[in-house]
């Protein structure tokens, strides 16, 4: 066979499937290239060969001479049909005509294609009018094949070809290769097999073995005309009209794509002419659609089309000017609106003409009414828009304020305007016009708040005008609702005159001129009291009348000076409220409150009162009216004495009345309000003086501005040696050119609005009190004393005055008459009968050199001997009963308290510690209020033969605390250790024995704890407690000797407790096991807090314990205060002239003593007594 194949085509048809275009037999054809018949072949045809392309076998020869033979093509009609599941072969040759089957050469053939019998379809297609693409179903074949997809055009009754593609794959693009055919188009498929490379070996390339053309499929007829696009928000729906071109196939349906910005965004499917595709469109302008009809999954070409879903705005909805329709403005060149009523529609469509549209609908004052609109043509719609609201009615003035600016320079007007009934989310803006002579504006502003004050510059109003207010709003649309006018007028009521009497304010004015001619709203006014600055301190009601009156008893214009009277003016809900800023006779002061009372002043020694007021201005004369009756005329002057003192409390009244005129207005002056003449009296409080300052304190007066604050010299009350004054209820002042020998009086007087007032409770300048000495140490040892005047009081060079104190009592034995009537006297003490019957003894100590002189003994031996005798004189007075323990116990407690000491001798009367004893090392007496602190220690026992002997011993413990407290048991008094077991001791409901006790008295057993104490031998009024000679070391094992030990020791009677010692067989002896350490405490307050200290605690170490002991000059002086307890105490049987029961320690007395340098010795070593309280303010 010849390497050259000179088959250029080749074509099998199906004697059963349609013949392609042009194609008239069924069969076999093939054409040849006659370029390369061979020069030997003189009449040359060329024949072709059909065989099994698998097993060779031949089917068949075409003719070599005959009808339908040529050299270019040959066509064979097998006997049957070729199966598309079998492999064919043709083979091509050229013989001279007529040359015989069998005298054919077929080795010597020029060419063989391959032949297809194979039927691909076209599963579906699209054709735009240019293009074509498809999708082919290959189907089934016995070699592998392509495709060839030809578009015909049906054109006077034949298919032409316009365009094909022969493409492997089963998708097909192509486009049209010749126009200005009729636009009936269809489509058909057959199989393709490159004729080179027979059984798909090789490139896909020309030329082509066909197998059976496809039956042709039509191209539907196409939508031509778009009857109607409705889009509304959810849903778009399509009419269409088809084409009416002949012989189209028919669409059973159809294919829309949604395009946005020429890009399809989403597709949908139809029917044959309408479409319903739910979807939601962007708000643009630049949505189309493409109808494309579809026909046996053969889709026409687009129609493409506009869709409306944009949503045109609607702006400006309001009432027409006539108020006879309503109009909207809506953006949009081609549309329709609706007028709304809610959700009923009330009017249209009505197109949309120039963006613009109107209704004609009677909208006046109603509510909820809305415009809605859409693009529309006649053949597209849009969605609807959202409501746009009309605001048919105006906006109500509730009220309005007109007042001037505080400086008076604008007008300031306050609105508050009804909110319009509609929903407020409708409104977006009120609009309120202040409007000159009905037209030209002066002032606007827009708000959205129903209350708004407008500013208005005075320079831009023409008061010759008329003027109004006009009300306005704008909807959420931007459309205005209609407007109100209201009349107002910026023109006050001038005032003619104005009196004053006794009960009421009169006055007459002229109504405001040039108000709008078309009002027709009453015009009212309103009577107006300001103060001094115009502020209204009354406004009365409204009246049509132009003069007015009003009670005095409506004003409550007490303390208001100089009272102006206006008048507002209102025109229906607008009011003017007239200022003194309006001009003449606007307003004018009135002189209703008469003059002004004050500098009332008191001499505190005569009480009588100096009246005085200021000048009222514009005032010729003044009447002063009393409450006591004569008035006192023709006064030129501003002030009058009283011919008579006042008494605390006496109410004694005056007023004032003056005439005068002001701001053009004739005012005449009332009679002023009654000013009381201050009689409330300042009742001095408390006073201190260190020497050098005063503080005072006294109660407050109610009406008080300030004190006026004065000392006088008692004995001349005609000027005081010191006055000042103070805001407070109290003063510190430092009096100077004070005399030792005299006695001062402090007063107070209050000063109120209408004056000062009487002197009440005065106060001596100095107070009674506890003085510590001023002299240095080497002048004499520290003492305090009782001071009762200042002449008496020590110098740092010498010892007070001496000075007798007397003393009361009560029944000091248990019977009346204990002590006899005959004085009992040992040295400088003496106690007699007073004659009175809660207090019957007097004790007297005597202004002696015993008692008053002290030099440089701490303890004076004298002086305690004598107390000594005395107590023992009066518990057992000569024939008499004498005095009973507690007696003994009142007698020591108000000597120790009172009684001039040195400090060492506050220990010993107050505590009875004393080293002079013939036991131990000393002794303390234990009395009721003090404190028996037992520091126990526990012994620690530890072996071994490394160990240290010291080590063994005592270690500290707890402490047990025992409170010292007198009691009653039956008819006796006793003193116990712990308030709950004297109860039960006292009722015989306790019982201790005693502690054990050896044959030599020497040696004890011990107690362990408070209630080892009440055995019966034990249970006394009086207690003394020993201090042993040497305390045991720690390292001992302890001692049961007593005299080793703190020992207590009991005593029935004052008288035996001088004696009383540590031997059990004398008296009864306890003390605490254990190596137990015994401590006397008293209770002191500091700052408040309570404190259990030792007795010998000084202030100074009270003060180091919280870091505030101060020195010389220190400031924290100024706010040390010692106070003591004087509760025993009694200087006179009565007893509002007693000392009091707590006096003050005046450590600062003419400046803080130092007794010696480089020691601490100050008047702050001083030892605390029980209950003492030290503060530091």
């Amino acid at each position: 066979m010849s390497t050259v194949n000179v088959i250029t085509k080749a074509l099998y048809t199906s004697p059963y499937a349609t013949l392609p275009p042009g194609v008239t037999t069924a069969g076999v054809a093939v054409q040849a290239d006659t370029s390369q018949i061979p020069s030997t072949i003189t009449d040359p045809i060329f024949v072709i060969r059909l065989r099994s392309a698998d097993d060779s076998t031949v089917i068949g020869t075409s003719d070599s001479d005959g009808a339908g033979t040529s050299k270019s093509n040959a066509n064979f009609q097998p006997s049957f049909p070729l199966s598309s599941a079998a492999s064919y072969m043709v083979d091509g040759i050229w013989v001279n005509r007529g040359t015989p089957s069998a005298g054919i050469n077929w080795d010597d053939a020029m060419g063989s294609a391959p032949i297809s019998a194979g039927s691909p379809v076209i599963q579906s297609a699209q054709f735009d009018g240019t293009n074509v693409s498809a999708r082919i179903d290959l189907g089934s074949s016995g070699i592998g094949i392509g495709s060839k997809v030809t578009l015909y055009s049906l054109s006077g009754g034949t298919h032409v070809e316009i365009g094909s593609s022969t493409i492997q794959g089963n998708i097909v693009e192509f486009a049209m290769s010749q126009t200005g055919y009729p636009p009936v188009y269809s489509l058909a498929v057959q199989a393709a097999v490159p004729v080179t490379n027979g059984g798909g070996q090789g490139n896909f390339a020309a030329p082509f073995s066909y197998g059976p053309l496809s039956q042709l499929v039509g191209i539907p007829q196409v939508a031509k005309t778009v009857t109607n696009a409705s889009y509304d928000g959810k849903n778009l729906s399509l009419t269409w009209d088809l084409d009416t071109q002949a012989d189209c196939a028919d669409p059973d349906s159809s294919l829309v794509e949604i395009l946005v910005n020429d890009k399809i965004v989403a597709t949908g499917s139809g029917g044959v002419n309408s479409a319903s595709i739910p979807i939601i469109l962007p708000d643009s302008d630049q949505v189309t659609v493409n109808i494309r009809t579809v026909a046996d999954n053969m889709v026409a070409q687009p129609l493409n089309s506009s869709i409306i879903a944009s949503v045109p705005p609607v702006t400006n909805v309001a009432l027409s000017a006539d108020q006879l329709s309503v109009v909207a403005a809506v953006d949009v060149t081609n549309g329709e609106a609706y007028l709304m009523d809610r959700k009923k529609q009330v009017a249209g469509p009505q197109a949309v003409s120039s963006k613009a549209v109107s209704f004609t609908y009677n909208a006046l004052n109603a509510v909820g009414l809305s415009v809605v609109a859409r693009g529309k043509t006649s053949v597209l719609s849009g969605p609807l828009s959202s409501n746009a609201y009309l605001l048919a009615t105006a906006p109500q003035l509730i009220s309005a304020n007109i007042v001037s600016s505080s400086d008076g320079t604008k007008w300031d007007i306050d609105l508050i305007i009804n909110r319009l009934p509609d929903d407020a989310a409708n409104v977006a803006s009120y609009q309120i016009e202040v409007v000159e002579d009905g037209g030209t504006s002066v002032a606007s502003h827009t708000t959205s708040s129903p209350s708004y004050s407008l500013s208005i510059d005075k320079t831009a109003i023409d008061l010759t005008k008329s003027h109004s207010i006009v009300l306005g709003a704008t909807g959420a649309s931007g459309g205005v609702s209609p407007t109100a006018s209201y009349a107002i007028t910026l023109v006050p009521p001038l005032l003619s005159n104005a009196g004053c009497s006794t009960d009421q304010i009169t006055a007459s004015w002229a109504a405001p001129a040039n108000l709008p001619a078309s009002n027709t709203l009453p015009v009212s006014y309103q009577m107006v009291i300001a103060d001094s600055s115009g502020k209204p301190v009354y406004t009365g009601p409204f009246t049509s009348s132009l003069q007015g009156a009003v009670s005095l008893a409506e004003l409550g214009l007490e303390g208001v000076a100089n009272p102006q009277i206006m008048v507002n003016a209102r025109i229906g809900n607008t009011v003017l409220v007239t200022d003194n800023t309006m001009g003449n006779k606007s307003y004018g002061t009135l002189l209703m409150a008469a003059p002004s009372i004050g500098n009332i002043t008191v001499n505190p020694t005569d009480n009588k009162s100096v009246l005085n007021w200021d000048a009222v201005s514009g005032a010729a004369t003044y009447t002063i009216h009393y409450s006591s009756g004569s008035p006192t005329t023709g006064v030129t002057g501003t002030t009058h004495t009283l011919t008579t003192a006042l008494t605390p409390g006496q109410r004694q009244s005056f007023n004032v009345q003056a005439l005068g005129t002001s701001n053009g207005v004739n005012v005449t002056g009332p009679v002023s309000d009654w000013v009381q003449i201050p009689s409330n009296a300042a009742n001095a409080v408390s006073i201190r003086f260190n020497g050098v300052t005063v503080q005072m304190s006294w109660e407050a007066v109610s009406e008080a501005k300030l004190y006026n604050i004065s000392l006088f010299d008692d004995s001349n009350s005609s000027a005081s040696v010191y006055s000042g004054t103070s805001t407070e209820t109290n003063a510190s002042f430092t009096p100077t050119g004070l005399d030792n020998a005299k006695t001062y009086t402090a007063f107070v007087q209050a000063v109120s609005v209408e004056g000062t007032g009487l002197a009440g409770a005065s106060l001596p300048l100095f107070t009674e009190g506890i003085f510590p000495s001023a002299e240095p140490s080497s002048t004499a040892v520290p003492y305090v004393y009782p001071g009762l005047n200042t002449a008496m009081l020590g110098t740092n060079a010498a010892n007070p005055t001496k000075t007798a104190i007397t003393l009361y009592f009560p029944e000091l034995g248990a019977a009346s008459g204990a002590l006899g009537t005959n004085p009992i006297t040992q040295g400088p003490f003496t106690i007699e009968p007073s004659g009175n019957t809660s207090l019957p003894y007097k004790l007297t100590i005597a202004a002696d050199d015993e008692v008053w002189k002290f030099e440089l003994d701490s303890i004076r031996t004298t002086l305690q001997s004598d107390y000594i005798a005395f107590l023992k004189a009066v518990e057992s007075p000569t024939g008499e009963a004498g005095a009973t323990p507690y007696g003994i116990s009142l007698l020591q407690s108000a000597i120790g308290r009172y009684m001039p000491q040195t400090f060492a001798e506050l220990l010993y009367y107050n505590f009875g510690l004393t080293t002079d004893t013939s036991v131990g090392s000393a002794s303390i007496d234990l009395r009721p209020g003090m404190v028996l602190r037992a520091s126990i220690s526990d012994y620690q026992e530890v072996t071994g033969t490394d160990v240290n002997t010291w080590v063994p011993g005592y270690a500290g413990a707890a402490s047990l605390d025992f409170e010292i407290g007198g009691y009653t048991a039956g008819s006796n008094w006793r003193t116990g250790f712990n308030a709950f077991l004297s109860a039960l001791s006292a009722q015989q409901a306790l019982h201790v024995d005693a502690p054990y006790v050896n044959t030599s008295g020497t040696q004890a057993s011990g107690v362990a704890g408070d209630s080892d104490l009440y055995y019966s031998a034990f249970l006394q009024p009086f207690y003394r407690m020993f201090v042993p000679g040497t305390v045991p070391p720690a390292t001992s094992t302890g001692s049961t000797t007593i005299s080793s030990n703190f020992a207590l020791a009991a005593a029935s009677d004052y008288t035996s407790l001088q004696s009383v010692g540590i031997d059990p067989s004398q008296n009864a002896v306890a003390y605490f096991r254990a190596r137990t350490v015994l401590q006397a405490m008293i209770y002191v307050v500091l700052n408040g807090v309570e404190k259990l200290v030792p007795i010998g605690t000084t202030v100074g170490n009270l003060l180091d314990q919280h870091g505030h002991r101060p020195v010389t000059a220190s400031k924290a002086l100024q706010t040390l205060r010692v106070y003591r307890s004087l509760a025993p105490v009694i200087t006179n049987t009565d007893s509002s002239q007693s000392v009091a029961s707590v006096v003050e320690v005046l450590f600062d007395w003419n400046g803080f003593v130092t007794y010696a340098d480089g020691i601490g010795s100050d008047s702050l070593s001083m030892p605390l007594l029980p209950g003492d309280q030290v503060t530091l303010q």
